[in-house]
């Protein structure tokens, strides 16, 4: 059975979001989104680098963890690169909230602005 996650409008700040590379005193674009997310972890978490390699962040993708109580290391998102423009994009994935985060940064409005909307369209989708 495919994951049900169903984009929302709402906007989330997420320190994680801004923490991409590049996101320095030029001050690039960020666009960001949240979506339920009502799968497991680890299908949210293949769906959504599946998704980022579909729409070309194929430069240098990595796992983001978090320090759970127990103090496990755990996966919850992705930082993902454009291998030739300077653009990336981070993606959470919080089943037990049931929520997630995307967040789309560059230099360029035009180049952000169509990655943005490629995942978005993407985040539907799914």
């Amino acid at each position: 059975m495919p994951p049900v996650v169903r984009p929302h409008r709402a906007l989330l700040a997420l320190a994680l979001l801004l923490a991409a590379p590049g996101a320095g005193a030029a001050g690039p674009l960020l666009y960001l989104d949240t979506f339920v997310v009502s799968t497991s972890r680890e299908e949210c978490l293949r769906d959504m680098r599946r998704m980022l390699e579909e729409a070309g962040l194929t430069g240098r993708i990595t796992p983001v963890t978090f320090t759970d109580a127990r103090g496990r290391r755990l996966q919850d998102g992705w930082d993902a690169h454009h291998p030739q423009l300077d653009l990336s994009a981070s993606v959470k994935c919080v089943p037990t909230d049931e929520t997630g985060a995307l967040g789309v940064a560059g230099r360029d409005p035009e180049a952000t602005w169509r990655l943005y909307g490629e995942l978005h369209r993407r985040l539907q989708k799914l």
